[in-house]
């Protein structure tokens, strides 16, 4: 289907065992050649807590979960044609970066 076409999953992470998928729709396009939606940013910080074999809580690897749930949730939605408005890829970044700077 269309929504299936334009719509990827990325980790924006160094290790794709740990991270949650984030969902990138086309619509989402980059707003300036400097623009990567935070997902640097993010990768930084996962890869942070790989180097230093951090461990993270069950909760925040239940929050984490839920962000990959959502964009899932998301997907189905729109295959089912509803009206509903997913977070972007940057607002999705965001809440994991600010979830994760809280550990």
């Amino acid at each position: 289907s269309d929504v299936d076409d334009h719509s990827h999953f990325f980790t924006a992470a160094s290790d794709p065992i740990l991270a949650k998928y984030k969902r990138f729709t086309f619509a989402d396009t980059i707003r300036s050649d400097k623009d990567d939606h935070g997902s640097n940013e993010l990768w930084n910080i996962w890869r942070s807590i790989a180097l230093q074999k951090l461990r993270l809580t069950g909760d925040t690897l239940d929050m984490l979960s839920s962000i990959e749930n959502d964009a899932l949730a998301e997907l189905d939605i729109q295959r089912k044609n509803t009206q509903n408005k997913s977070l972007s890829f940057a607002d999705t970044v965001r809440k994991e970066i600010d979830l994760l700077q809280k550990k």
